[in-house]
């Protein structure tokens, strides 16, 4: 199946261009999920900007919740990625895999310094390996080791 993305170019390119429009959508079509966009002007095609795009991470609020299974809202097929929140300042606040609408590899929080502050394994939309919660210094201060879900051991370092 191919993917199709829009992606919406800046205001300020479309100023500077002066095409009058508020915005221009871009159709993409590529399997390793990564994309460069550029504008151009003139006969030369003399180059604005280019900007690459990751088409696979997305912001979390831009998911919706169904059937135990998460979509880009709007869509009907599961999402396959990874979704991306934020902290109010503008940092990376976490990433989380999905596969198949379900949480499916190693959600990564991060700390407001940019550190790491959890990691937490998915297995199939459930909690499944060890989940490890570091100190603002980077050493370990938990880790609790879960099974399909269940709670298997804590530890405190």
């Amino acid at each position: 199946m191919k993917k199709k993305t829009v992606i919406l170019i800046s205001a300020a390119h479309l100023i500077f261009l002066g095409c009058g429009k508020k915005e221009i959508e871009v159709e993409i079509d590529n399997p390793d999920g990564k994309a460069k966009i550029g504008l151009s002007v003139g006969k030369e095609e003399s180059k604005v900007s280019t900007t690459e795009y990751d088409l696979n991470k997305i912001p979390w609020d831009n998911l919706e919740f169904a059937n135990g299974k998460a979509r880009i809202l709007g869509k009907k097929e599961p999402f396959t990625g990874t979704a991306l929140t934020f902290h109010s300042d503008g940092s990376k606040a976490s990433e989380t895999p999905f596969v198949d609408g379900k949480m499916h590899g190693t959600k990564i929080e991060y700390l407001s310094s940019g550190s790491i502050g959890r990691e937490i394994p998915y297995v199939n939309g459930r909690l499944h390996g060890k989940r490890i919660e570091f100190n603002s210094d980077g050493t370990k201060d938990k880790e609790t080791t879960y099974e399909d879900g269940k709670r298997i051991s804590h530890k405190k370092f």
